[in-house]
């Protein structure tokens, strides 16, 4: 039996056993290595994130600076809660009436304006409430009145943005009855938009990017009131401790020098035919007299063929296997024998512990990938570890999702065994060892199901790895993630390829097993 003082050690002990095991890059975690700079978790805004803004402008940082730089992208809202719970380092946000009280409060400081875009009001052809070509605040009355409205609902800036509108054209969104919030990004909520002929508020870089297969078109476009400007700022280590703020001010003033600048102009023009952003630190240092370029859309064919030939991809695959790989390796170790003793041993309480196993077979991994982050982030009890956002972290949150399902596999195989069989080898002279093996031999089918349950389990899962991983390119994107990402940026052809090689892999890891499972013994 485990004496309670040793729990503390063997729990930090099995933590460990992941971290140590997928530790194959030192940057994963919060800690530097010797001789390099701190990393920093940069608490940045979906728009900004699926615009490929950020995929342009982190690894040239990278590469100058020497500075890891982990990519969080969520609502602005939750950008800005991530900072002021010290775990980000630099947030880059587009809702300056959200910002400003953080900015007061002293959680950010040094911030710069960096670029702005627009937001415009889009809806379907036939504009059944007649908002084309009116000042803003009549076409929000007017769809008000006549039009059904997508919102975002998710406390985002562009959330921020659109109650800022109805408030200022005299609407209470309360009394609205034809208003709907997704509660989701913005590529999802035009999508839906698209669906119901809806109009709905969107940054231009957004639409541009979904452009091709929406019905809606711009309808309210090119007021003032309509900009979206985004700020950078560095978290103070004055009042979070673990933020690495001279890190974070070497990132805002590289956003802010005028190469960056440059590119950040012409982002955009060659994909959409017209930049995304304005650069505003020093004016703009765009290409403005650049041509207008037909929009890139892919087909699924073409892009398996690039993904095929892309160096990034076959990292993708390779950690979607090593990570989902060793949570269900170590799965099956802590669970083949606790599902052996749940099988065999009688224990008051043990319908209760069979019944909370079933449970967990059914375990929500968004619950499990929040708990792990509660755990891990800097606020959490082991957040001194820097385990958060590193595959590491996915590992733990795969392992507790995997284990369950294997423990219930492998003691309901091992339950429709004979009782009397290890009485019967026993018997016959078979020792401890052989016993195992040999009932191990007669429930290898049973196994290797909760092999290929658990892995399917873990490596098709999104909510947790999403969750703790961070989805950083180059570093915790995995499959399942990275369909998400391709998808928020419209680019759906790129999306249905990684789901036929999400497909191709668990086929071809099933199909190994499961000849391992129908071979003669």
């Amino acid at each position: 039996m485990i004496r309670p003082s040793a729990r503390p050690s063997r729990f930090r002990l099995l933590l460990l056993v992941p971290a140590l095991a997928v530790g194959f890059a030192p940057a994963c975690g919060r800690t530097a290595a010797k001789g390099t700079r701190p990393g920093i978790v940069l608490a940045t805004t979906t728009s900004a994130q699926d615009s490929g803004i950020l995929d342009s402008l982190v690894p040239r940082f990278q590469a100058q600076s020497g500075i890891h730089v982990k990519v969080i992208a969520v609502g602005t809202g939750a950008a800005l809660d991530l900072a002021a719970r010290g775990n980000a380092d630099a947030v880059l946000v587009h809702a300056p009436a959200k910002e400003a009280p953080f900015v007061e409060r002293g959680d950010l400081v040094g911030g710069r304006l960096i670029m702005h875009n627009d937001f415009l009001i889009a809806g379907p052809p036939e504009d059944p409430a007649a908002a084309r070509g009116v000042p803003l605040d009549s076409a929000l009355r007017r769809i008000a009145r006549a039009g059904r409205f997508v919102s975002r609902g998710d406390g985002s800036g562009t959330e921020s943005k659109e109650l800022e509108l109805w408030k200022a054209a005299g609407i209470d969104t309360a009394a609205m009855q034809r208003r709907e919030r997704t509660g989701q990004g913005m590529g999802a909520t035009l999508l839906v938009a698209d669906e119901h002929a809806a109009y709905t508020l969107t940054d231009r870089g957004t639409y541009l990017a979904f452009r091709a297969r929406l019905r809606l078109v711009p309808l309210v476009e090119g007021s003032p009131r309509l900009r979206n400007i985004y700020h950078a700022y560095a978290v103070n280590a004055a009042r979070h401790p673990g933020a690495h703020q001279t890190e974070a001010e070497a990132f805002v003033a590289f956003l802010v020098n005028p190469e960056t600048q440059a590119i950040i102009g012409r982002f955009g023009i060659a994909q959409y035919g017209e930049r995304l952003f304005t650069p505003d630190a020093a004016g703009d240092t765009s290409a403005a007299g650049a041509t207008r370029a037909p929009a890139n859309e892919e087909g699924v064919g073409a892009a398996l063929g690039k993904l095929f030939g892309d160096p990034e991809m076959r990292g993708i695959v390779i950690r979607t296997l090593a990570i989902s790989g060793l949570a269900t390796l170590l799965a099956m170790l802590a669970g083949v024998p606790l599902g052996y003793l749940l099988a065999r041993r009688e224990f008051p309480g043990r319908t209760l512990v069979l019944t909370a196993v079933n449970t967990g077979m059914g375990l929500p991994p968004v619950v499990v990938g929040l708990a792990v982050w509660l755990l891990l982030s800097r606020s959490g009890a082991l957040g001194a570890w820097g385990l958060i956002y590193t595959r590491q972290a996915m590992v733990l949150a795969q392992f507790i999702i995997a284990t369950p399902v294997v423990i219930g596999v492998t003691a309901a195989a091992i339950q429709a065994l004979p009782r009397e069989l290890p009485d019967l080898l026993a018997t016959l002279g078979a020792g401890r060892a052989r016993t195992v093996w040999l009932i191990s031999r007669e429930v290898r089918l049973g196994l290797l199901a909760a092999v290929m349950a658990a892995f399917g389990a873990v490596v098709s899962e999104v909510g947790a790895s999403m969750i703790v991983g961070g989805n950083l390119q180059g570093d915790t994107r995995v499959l399942t993630t990275a369909i998400v990402t391709v998808t928020g940026r419209g680019e759906l052809g790129t999306a249905l390829a990684l789901g036929l090689v999400l497909l191709g892999l668990t086929f071809a890891v099933n199909a190994f097993l499961t000849v391992g499972q129908q071979r003669r013994a």
